[in-house]
């Protein structure tokens, strides 16, 4: 939280007043402010510059995360041009997407993408600052409005930076350089929860929004895969998606054994044992991103999390991240499950898990994830082998 017994606090909290916040765009743009703050020292930073910075920002909640910015949001769809026009890959780096941006040609002679970002700075460099001059602009007209805040801002001692329209550049005030230097921590933290609050309401029912403004962080699955690999060779399992076997025919063909998210795990943001399966690894990155059709796999995914949950919970060594069913609710969420000797209904194990997954699948398909058609490709295609299933190469 801010400190606001500071001045400084308080006219940051007045420039993201949630009344003054019917776009991501202002947040987005202070938050660019701040971190050419912290990474370059900047004092005269370009609009062009920001917008860019706006647009790196923003790339990941969009489009790794498929999360909505709201109908009159336009840096949504600055986004998904470049997504769509340009060959970029979607999980860019933040610094490779801004440099790319900052130096390629083709970009720069784009009048479509020049439009839109113009769109972008025409009015948000002048409302940020508003509730500075709010008395002196009340009823103006935008432009009016525009002019008035970049000249009552030229003559201001106290103001977070000054307009200058014909260069399109900002310049900040020295002692704010300084306070977002000192509180950088406390300031992103702060500028985080306004905007999880802001696509909260344009997301609702979505899990995860604050972890979804980030790339998302390296994960380790090796836990999943070892126990993956004990249930494969225990229950001789076969593939979710192809019916076949995890032989080295198929392996060698199809790639080696990979642990698939039934649910993405970009939109779900978890790693529990209840949305995890094996897969071979063509299989799982031609899933990718994408949805699996209920209709064809729901029951068989179900099924084998069942028969896997009753063999495994023998296994002392895999009893920790078994803990993971007890978060379905329900008539789950009992430790007594856990015990290896202890009955589970499996209508209602099954039930439980389709309660959770099945309103999962269908927000994620509102917010844009895209459905699979990938199961019958390789059902059709693949190899089928008759190798010992008891050597597998884990990927």
């Amino acid at each position: 939280m801010l400190n606001y017994t500071n001045t400084k606090s308080i006219w940051f909290e007045r420039m993201l007043d949630h009344q003054n916040m019917a776009t991501s765009y202002k947040a987005f743009w202070l938050k660019s402010i701040f971190l050419e703050v912290i990474e370059n020292n900047g004092q005269m930073i370009s609009f062009e510059r920001l917008i860019h910075r706006m647009i790196a920002e923003a790339w990941y909640p969009i489009v790794q995360f498929k999360l909505n910015f709201g109908v009159q949001d336009q840096l949504s769809n600055v986004v998904k041009y470049l997504e769509t026009n340009y060959a970029i890959v979607s999980d860019i780096s933040k610094s490779n997407l801004l440099e790319w941006m900052t130096h390629d040609e083709k970009l720069k002679c784009d009048r479509e993408f020049n439009r839109m970002v113009k769109g972008l700075y025409q009015m948000v460099p002048y409302r940020l600052i508003n509730p500075f001059f709010s008395e002196s602009t009340k009823g103006m007209k935008d432009q009016t409005k525009n002019r008035m805040i970049t000249e009552l801002a030229s003559q201001a001692t106290d103001v977070f930076y000054r307009v200058y329209s014909e260069r399109r550049c900002i310049q900040l005030q020295e002692d704010w350089i300084t306070y977002i230097n000192k509180n950088q921590a406390i300031l992103i933290g702060w500028l985080n929860h306004k905007l999880t609050g802001y696509l909260q309401n344009k997301n609702l029912s979505v899990p995860n929004i604050l972890s979804k403004l980030e790339p998302p962080i390296s994960r380790d699955l090796s836990w999943a895969k070892l126990y993956w690999q004990d249930a494969i060779v225990r229950l001789k399992l076969l593939d979710l998606y192809t019916n076949l076997p995890y032989d080295l025919v198929n392996i060698e063909e199809l790639g080696a054994i990979s642990i698939d998210h039934f649910v993405p795990w970009s939109f779900v943001l978890h790693d529990e044992l209840w949305n995890l399966a094996p897969t071979f690894k063509h299989v799982n990155s031609a899933k990718g991103n994408r949805l699996p059709r209920l209709e064809e796999s729901l029951d068989l995914f179900c099924e084998l999390q069942y028969r896997v949950f009753l063999t495994m919970r023998s296994e002392h060594n895999h009893k920790k991240v078994m803990e993971d069913y007890l978060n379905l609710g329900g008539s789950l969420n009992n430790r007594s499950i856990l015990l290896e000797n202890e009955p589970v209904d499996q209508a209602l194990f099954i039930d439980s898990l389709k309660r959770t997954i099945n309103p999962l699948h269908q927000i994620a398909f509102n917010q844009g994830y895209g459905i699979w058609n990938g199961y019958q490709f390789y059902n059709a295609n693949a190899t089928l082998a008759a190798e010992s299933v008891k050597e597998l190469d884990i990927y």
